[in-house]
């Protein structure tokens, strides 16, 4: 861990430590730690790759124990890992916290009231539910199905 890691390029072949087999790299990023920061990286195992079914792992540069084949790399990919770094050491947006507003309450003025709620139905009213034939509860349906 350091204030300047390395980051592995996409597609590179890595044995991880307690697991059997090679996995390949298929995205990468940094994680801040409290002694600097991490590469980190989501890995599929090789030969299988990201497919449907094939569970993908999320590793920490600490614990890539070999790297089997180093993945393609340019300036755009150093570029990119620039950025990336940048990106993680950046102060997070997260807003400040907000003291708690004063809560206040006036009462020398009478409390609103609340709006009147409908009653609700009773015996026959539920029953019919306003039908105008409470026997049939399709009848509204079927006078407005005569309709042209």
């Amino acid at each position: 861990m350091s204030e300047n890691p390395l980051l592995l390029p996409l597609g590179s072949a890595v044995n991880i430590e307690d697991a059997d087999g090679t996995f390949m790299i298929i995205a990468r990023g940094f994680q801040k730690s409290p002694e600097g920061f991490l590469a980190g990286y989501k890995v599929v195992q090789h030969p299988r790759g990201a497919a449907p079914g094939v569970k993908e792992a999320v590793v920490t540069q600490t614990q890539i124990i070999k790297v089997v084949h180093r993945g393609w790399e340019n300036a755009e990919d150093a570029e990119f890992a620039k950025k990336q770094l940048a990106t993680a050491k950046a102060p997070s947006a997260a807003p400040a916290p907000v003291a708690e507003p004063k809560l206040t309450i006036d009462l020398s003025q009478p409390a609103a009231r609340a709006p009147a709620t409908p009653r609700p139905k009773t015996g026959e009213e539920a029953c019919s539910g306003g039908l105008s034939n409470p026997k049939d509860p399709f009848s509204e349906l079927r006078r407005k199905g005569k309709r042209k």
